[in-house]
């Protein structure tokens, strides 16, 4: 572990020696994928500020998944509304009293909380809207990721102590007996390999899924040559892979938490799905992901840890990071079911137990 070195402005902040513990408010973007990605910098920033104490303000979505974690001390819910609800935020913030915030997030609403939070020192990302409010800056390069949010702490002078979210998301015993209760009321046996299918993209990125017809080939092949039974998980519902499919398939699609839908995840024995939030939320339980790319780059938000697989094709077009695509998505639509069932036959591990 490298040792920390203060940066700009935080020195002061030591020096001082407040008589309470340092205090940090961290802003964090709207995604299950993008919240997974801030979790090493949370570590980094505990390590770096040994007995602060740290406040995350996230979506109240997304609050369940720092909920049992010793990376944060207190969680203030960004809820969406007008300017009274944002007034209020920020007399919250400012009653908090902070001495650093953080934003991992370029969004305006996030740089101006960051700015009015009160903390003398701020620290965010260059080259977006009022970048100008933070006091210390770093380069963005690219989409959102891990390694964004660890060159941004890093400029705070912390070590980096982990630089992958596996691990990172605690469960309890409740959370893996619910997903038991859930998987088995769904009619899955819990003896026998569990497959999870993550077809599903946030609304605005649906550029990244992948066929339906061909989730269910991987899945009957899966079940068929290894005795596997598969579930989907997701927001929404998806009938074609239902009735494409030859085998019967599990469906907690919109029936589980996020917390529920993790451990879930950590029974699996394989996730297939698409690049997404669920993605990250697998690798981050450690199962073994078969990730399918198309417009974006596994090399920045490929899925974290060991023994996975990413599957694409290496077009000259992709990675495009694209919202719509001029050329039919010929990145995953000219992907087949046996690029993907190879892919999870190289992987394919016993499962040795689920264990918190």
């Amino acid at each position: 572990m490298l040792a920390a070195v203060p940066g700009p402005g935080v020195k002061d902040l030591l020096n001082m020696t407040p008589a309470e513990p340092l205090r940090i408010v961290t802003f964090h973007l709207n995604q299950v994928g993008d919240l997974l990605f801030s979790l090493p910098a949370l570590a980094s920033l505990r390590a770096g500020f040994p007995g602060a104490h740290i406040t995350a303000v996230v979506r109240p979505s997304l609050t369940s998944l720092l909920r049992s974690s010793d990376l944060v001390d207190a969680i203030i819910e960004r809820a969406r509304g007008g300017l009274l609800a944002k007034a209020r935020l920020i007399w919250r913030l400012r009653r908090e009293k902070f001495h650093i915030a953080v934003s991992f997030s370029q969004a305006e609403e996030c740089v101006l909380l960051s700015r009015f939070s009160g903390a003398a020192v701020r620290a965010g990302f260059s080259g977006g809207h009022f970048a100008s409010a933070f006091t210390i800056r770093t380069e963005k390069a690219g989409p959102p990721s891990t390694m964004n949010n660890l060159r941004l702490v890093r400029a705070l002078g912390c070590p980096v102590v982990q630089n992958t979210y596996v691990g990172l998301v605690k469960l309890n015993q409740d959370d893996l007996t619910q997903a038991q209760e859930l998987l088995i009321k769904a009619g899955v046996n819990l003896d026998a390999p569990l497959v999870v299918l993550g077809p599903g993209t946030s609304r605005r990125r649906t550029i990244k899924e992948w066929p339906s017809e061909r989730f269910a080939a991987v899945a009957d092949h899966l079940a068929t040559k290894k005795g596997a039974q598969a579930v989907i998980l997701g927001a929404e519902s998806d009938p074609q892979i239902h009735s494409a499919a030859r085998v019967p398939l599990a469906d907690l699609s919109g029936h589980t938490t996020l917390r529920q839908a993790a451990a879930v995840l950590k029974h699996a024995t394989l996730f297939v799905g698409v690049d997404s939030g669920l993605m990250h939320l697998a690798a981050a339980m450690a199962a073994p992901c078969v990730a399918i790319f198309g417009p974006s780059d596994p090399n920045l938000t490929g899925p974290q840890g060991q023994g996975h697989a990413i599957v694409r094709l290496s077009l000259d077009c992709s990675p495009c990071f694209r919202k719509t695509c001029p050329f039919n998505r010929e990145c995953l639509e000219n992907l087949t079911p046996e690029a993907v069932i190879k892919a999870a036959e190289d992987i394919w591990r016993p499962r040795v137990g689920c264990q918190q």
